[in-house]
């Protein structure tokens, strides 16, 4: 099973969790409504431990770029730590997957077999995935 999450990354703050369940990170969106200069260019960065901190897009008010398309899989067990230089909150979303110890494809399991399964709460708090 998947389900939807998401953090709001707020100006001069980090974001760092160790993957509990695989994360499919999947857009990053400028919330307009916190932008305090049009022209600002709002970056983010995310690292893990096998990877030095790399850019994920860049968004901004004056340029139209208010969200960007992202398709990064961070595997459980991941040091994950999300970094921006945006003066303004950014919107991370994607999903998790809950069922990675299960065998997500199989034929012999149902729908209705599944139901009534007690499935934990994804993202309890910020930067929790």
């Amino acid at each position: 099973m998947f389900t939807f999450t998401g953090i709001v990354m707020e100006p001069g703050k980090k974001y760092s969790t160790v993957v509990e369940n695989t994360f499919h990170l999947f857009m990053a969106t400028l919330d307009l409504e916190s932008v305090k200069k049009a022209d600002d260019v709002h970056t983010v960065y995310v690292e893990t431990d096998d990877n030095p901190r790399v850019i994920l897009c860049h968004l901004s008010k004056a340029s139209k770029l208010y969200q960007c398309r992202l398709d990064h899989i961070f595997l459980r067990g991941t040091n994950l730590k999300f970094v921006t230089s945006a003066t303004a909150n950014i919107h991370m979303t994607g999903y998790l997957d809950l069922n990675e110890d299960d065998e997500l494809y199989s034929d012999s399991e149902s729908e209705s077999e599944e139901e009534g399964t007690e499935i934990e709460k994804p993202m309890q708090g910020k930067g929790t995935f």
